[in-house]
């Protein structure tokens, strides 16, 4: 009676977190400052991944997949069918069925969360730098591909190139002096940030170049000065040799990359 009665609620709660994923999913807050606006979708993920074990929180999220493709309008602003699934924008809500999974078998893991979560992110930390530095990189391809004559990738067509052989063959090394330009102000900004790495970081077992010349600071206002600035002249000898290797790339490459009126 009890492992039925157990087995009963177990269902109720999956299918009370699935009326509420179908539900959310109309529940938009537009924000005048953004073309993003708050959905509250996100909330009930998280609901489901603290309310329920991991395996029970994945078939929650898939049983909600299932009926959107099936043709119920439950997806985000009221779609459905297989085509919102395996199309371009499919991807989040795939991603939310590992999301609830992971973070529901984190929760289980009280005592070796901190372990855990020390090494997600001294992985993670090249993950988050991609993000920050994804604006800059988009904004310099984009403009440089703009600028490019349409009529340089109807030749190549006429020549019989596909689209990727296209963008490799012709587009590509075109795009060289943006490339550099790029990966040199990005491996600069890397190189030298503090910020990031303090924010995320354990400072007591991961410490990036920045963070350990710090150290060379002691209480009191004691500064160890003269080893500070031996480590401070060692760090910038590569990214000078990088920077005056490849400098007159960057002045290509932004002129490049700049939008063209």
């Amino acid at each position: 009676m009890s492992d039925s009665r157990e087995k009963t609620m177990r269902l109720t709660r999956i299918a009370l977190l699935i009326a509420m994923n179908c539900i959310s999913a109309y529940l938009i807050i537009p924000l005048p400052f953004s073309q993003s606006p708050i959905a509250l979708q996100t909330l009930v993920v998280n609901l489901v991944a603290f309310l329920l074990p991991p395996k029970d929180a994945a078939i929650t999220m898939l049983a909600y997949i299932g009926i959107g493709i099936i043709g119920v309008p439950v997806f985000t602003g009221g779609t459905a069918g297989p085509g919102k699934m395996f199309g371009p924008t499919g991807g989040y809500i795939w991603a939310y069925v590992a999301a609830v999974f992971l973070m529901s078998w984190f929760k289980g893991k009280q005592y070796s969360f901190r372990r855990y979560a020390l090494v997600a992110v001294a992985i993670g930390i090249p993950v988050i730098y991609l993000g920050f530095g994804a604006g800059l990189a988009v904004f310099m391809f984009s403009g440089f591909v703009k600028s490019l004559p349409l009529e340089i990738e109807e030749a190549a067509v006429i020549d019989g190139c596909g689209p990727i052989r296209t963008f490799f063959s012709v587009v590509l090394p075109m795009l060289r002096p943006t490339l550099i330009s790029v990966g040199i102000l990005e491996v600069m900004w890397v190189w030298n940030d503090y910020l990031l790495p303090t924010l995320v970081l354990d400072i007591k077992k991961y410490r990036t170049i920045p963070m350990a010349i710090q150290y060379f600071r002691g209480g009191y206002g004691r500064v160890e000065l003269a080893p500070m600035m031996a480590c401070i002249i060692i760090a910038i000898i590569p990214i000078i040799i990088l920077y005056m290797t490849c400098q007159k790339y960057i002045i290509e490459g932004v002129v490049a990359g700049a939008v063209k009126g």
